[in-house]
């Protein structure tokens, strides 16, 4: 079955060694207010992002519905929170 949905984030990651890395943040998204390029996420809803994060289901999180919040965990220790949206 092939997956089809809308990024509701606002961030363009790339994987690193040990997480993922932002290197786009979308204008008027729900991101563009706290995130930066460059920034390291290293969980979701307190999962660690590790090397099965593009073939399992963890990817999906930017493609959840309107209103829900998201909790990612920066290198570093600090938290930040995400309600994803429609914003194109």
């Amino acid at each position: 079955m092939l997956f089809r949905s809308k990024d509701r984030s606002g961030l363009g990651l790339a994987p690193s060694p040990s997480g993922l890395t932002v290197v786009h943040v979308a204008a008027n998204s729900p991101a563009s207010a706290d995130w930066t390029a460059g920034d390291e996420v290293v969980a979701i809803n307190g999962v660690r992002i590790d090397g099965s994060y593009n073939s399992g289901r963890l990817w999906r999180w930017r493609y959840g519905a309107p209103g829900t919040r998201v909790t990612l965990d920066l290198r570093g220790g600090d938290k930040r929170h995400l309600v994803l949206a429609d914003y194109y």
